[in-house]
């Protein structure tokens, strides 16, 4: 049997794999041993320059190597009655003037994997070099191992804890959750606006806006933006920026229309609306004709932004702007036609327009039906100021036939951190018409299946498919109506969503489908008081895909998602885990085979954002998991 070959399969240290059965044995072995082991006695059995701390022999899936001097190699392995026997050669070990040539080791394992016993020799001769004995290395062992990561030993002791890394002792400081002496209030975060800012008790003026307020600038002038009551006041605001925050951002700004996919070549997101609107001559072919522009500086009944608005359209010019959706108030029709009276200018205060304040919770408006297609209402539970709940409601497909989407639209109650629509696709059918709480995602009936469609946290959304693209929705099945709310305002509200399913007309070139990327999210594991960059991997196995778009899911302690194509570009990032938004490809983005997406979410457990707590209150590590103080990292696209 000498000198048949073995694969050895890579393992974590210590622990036991398979590897392959040799030719010749008569039954299946028991598994041998992986990861490193260090030598009993500490010296470094090979001279080298610089010798390492704790010398040692490492087994991976690519061979054999011993650390202070002789890489990995190729070995040989069979089973004996009470372990395995091994051999591996180097032509040459070391380094400089002290390099040994032709070292050979010949090894015994214990069948437990406990004990490595070896010689090495060198030479054509054979001539030992030195024989030694060997143990698996483990945090509390002894033996400091830094190759392996550890840092201190024994584990759990001082400031070493249990996989033998380095802790500090953190000072007493505001929010750890102790009321010291010069604090009013402690609960444990550093969150500002929770009722307890800095450790002291809320108050208006006090720089932090609390529940109940509108602002708070921390003075106590009356006459500025923020009045001494805590309420807006917009003196000294930018009218543009006004109309930015509350009309463009909130309502006109999304992938659908005037976002991401940028309808009639108008880009109204922040950065990007006021170049898109000034002086410049309108898209549409009939006001282009009649050289229109998009708003005329000192004229609001000449510039055609405010004839949209108004509905005040000539025949071929389109249709009034929102297309769907609540018309805009007149406050808000003032407060443009102000701004455009002024002189349209990026900065400075309009005298005329009106204060458009930060609204008060309001109850999202019902969509109508749309012609030819079906909606679909979701008349969910109501929350108390506080509380935050995520869960499903199954119902069946509203359509007897297959049916081609081209358009969703929803309407949701404010208060949402998501909502989606997933297909059932479990064997038999859910129980329908019931909300069920806490089940996440529709789990029960789509583990981990792609989207359908669905809303980021807006209280009003369009997924709008580009030309000759549809999402098809099959007869006789179930859809999952998943949503997730957290009551941020002082009043209960309602967990409510309208979604319109608009048909495609005609036959469309493709159908989509969404890709949910889950590789990497399940491992994710920080310690308290870190900040940690989790990667993902995504590789196209297959034929080509095509994408339309991308976005990434994290939650609260999420600073940061990011993804790159494969030769390097950087197509996504996002900032806001509330508002994860998403990158559009015009034209659409081919994925070929072997290529493959790179993304990556940082997270911060305890640095900038609130350390996570256990039951006990205690700090404890940020994991996976499926509420906001949970965590994950998911990549999401659209795709045919």
């Amino acid at each position: 049997m000498k000198g048949l070959g073995f694969t050895l399969v890579l393992a974590v240290a210590g622990s036991l794999v398979p590897w392959g059965t040799p030719a010749l044995a008569r039954k299946p072995v028991a598994s041998p041993c992986a990861g490193p082991y260090l030598v009993s006695d500490g010296t470094p059995l090979i001279t080298g320059d610089p010798a390492p701390a704790v010398d040692g022999v490492v087994l991976s899936a690519a061979g054999v190597m011993i650390r202070s001097g002789c890489p990995v190699a190729p070995a040989t392995a069979w089973p004996i009655k009470k372990g395995w026997k091994m051999r591996a050669r180097w032509a040459v070990c070391g380094g400089g003037g002290s390099a040994l040539r032709n070292v050979r080791l010949k090894a015994r394992m214990s069948g437990d994997c406990e004990v490595l016993k070896g010689r090495l020799m060198v030479g054509k001769a054979n001539k030992l070099l030195r024989a030694f004995t060997a143990a698996p290395s483990r945090c509390g062992d002894g033996v400091v191992d830094r190759d392996s990561g550890e840092r201190c030993e024994p584990p759990n002791a001082g400031t070493c804890n249990a996989q033998c890394r380095r802790t500090y002792p953190i000072p007493p400081r505001c929010g750890d959750g102790h009321l010291d002496p010069d604090e009013e209030c402690d609960d444990g975060n550093t969150v500002d606006g929770d009722g307890c800012t800095d450790c002291h008790l809320p108050r208006c003026g006090d720089g932090v806006r609390d529940p109940g307020e509108q602002c708070d600038d921390g003075n106590d002038v009356d006459t500025d933006a923020c009045s001494n009551r805590c309420e807006e006041t917009c003196a000294g605001q930018a009218t543009f920026d006004m109309i930015q925050q509350r009309v463009f951002t909130p309502s006109c700004a999304l992938s659908g229309c005037h976002g991401a996919f940028t309808q009639a070549n108008l880009d109204l997101r922040a950065g990007a609306a006021h170049a898109s609107l000034v002086d410049v001559v309108a898209d549409n072919a009939t006001a282009r004709a009649a050289g229109k522009r998009r708003v005329v500086p000192g004229d609001p009944a000449a510039s055609f932004l405010s004839q949209k608005l108004h509905g005040l359209l000539a025949d071929g010019e389109g249709g009034p702007m929102p297309l769907s959706g609540t018309p805009l108030s007149d406050r808000k029709l003032d407060a443009i036609d102000a701004w455009i009276r002024a002189g349209a200018e990026a900065t400075g205060v309009a005298p005329d327009a009106p204060c458009l304040t930060a609204q008060a919770y309001e109850p999202a408006a019902p969509l109508p039906p749309p012609p030819g297609g079906y909606q679909l209402v979701l008349d969910g539970p109501t929350l108390q100021p506080g509380e935050e709940q995520e869960g499903c409601l199954w119902v069946p497909v509203p359509n007897p036939t297959d049916f081609a989407v081209s358009k969703f639209e929803f309407s949701l109650n404010p208060g949402t951190h998501h909502f989606a629509l997933f297909e059932y696709i479990q064997p038999g059918a859910p129980e329908t018409g019931v909300w069920h709480a806490n089940d996440f995602g529709c789990f029960s009936g789509a583990p981990f299946g792609g989207a359908i469609s669905g809303a980021p946290q807006a209280p009003y959304f369009r997924d709008v498919y580009p030309p000759g693209i549809a999402r098809l929705i099959k007869a006789g099945g179930y859809i999952g109506l998943n949503a997730h709310y957290h009551n941020d305002f002082d009043v209960p509200i309602q967990i409510k969503v309208w979604s319109n399913l608009y048909p495609y007309e005609g036959t469309p070139e493709h159908i989509v489908q969404t890709l949910q990327d889950l590789s990497t999210t399940f491992s994710i594991d920080i310690p308290a008081f870190t900040q940690q960059v989790h990667h993902g991997h995504f590789v196209n196995t297959h034929e080509p895909m095509t994408f339309i778009g991308v976005s990434g899911h994290m939650h609260y302690r999420g600073l940061r998602f990011t993804i790159w194509k494969s030769d390097g570009t950087k197509v996504y990032e996002n900032f806001d885990w509330g508002h994860p938004g998403g990158a559009g490809f015009d034209p659409p983005f081919v994925l070929m085979p072997n290529d493959y997406f790179d993304y990556e979410c940082l997270y911060d457990n305890g640095v900038t954002r609130p350390v996570r707590r256990d039951a006990s209150g205690n700090p404890t590590d940020l994991r996976f998991g499926v509420t906001t103080e949970d965590a994950m990292c998911i990549l999401v696209g659209v795709y045919y």
